[in-house]
């Protein structure tokens, strides 16, 4: 099966923000990333970092004074765990 997916986020700051989102699709055994766009406006640096246990993908920054936008869209391949319903 495949996903589209993704989110438009928009913040008007007065100081600069330390942010920390989790907003990336992850890429797993069962999820595979196809295609994924991040935009940042105005364009700033990204610390990037994926949570071994879980794959969860976090983006840390630092944004602000001013509007900050963020848009991330992604296409996501799933493939499904099947399992003999009498071995759980």
């Amino acid at each position: 099966m495949h996903f589209t997916l993704g989110c438009s986020l928009i913040y008007r700051l007065d100081a600069e923000v330390p942010f920390l989102f989790n907003i990336e699709a992850a890429d797993t055994h069962g999820q595979h990333i196809l295609a994924e766009r991040l935009k940042l406006d105005p364009a700033i640096p990204v610390e990037r970092w994926t949570v071994p246990e879980s794959g969860n993908r976090l983006l840390r920054l630092n944004a602000g004074p001013g509007l900050f936008q963020l848009d991330y869209e992604a296409r996501i391949s799933v493939t499904p765990a099947l399992e003999d319903p009498s071995a759980i």
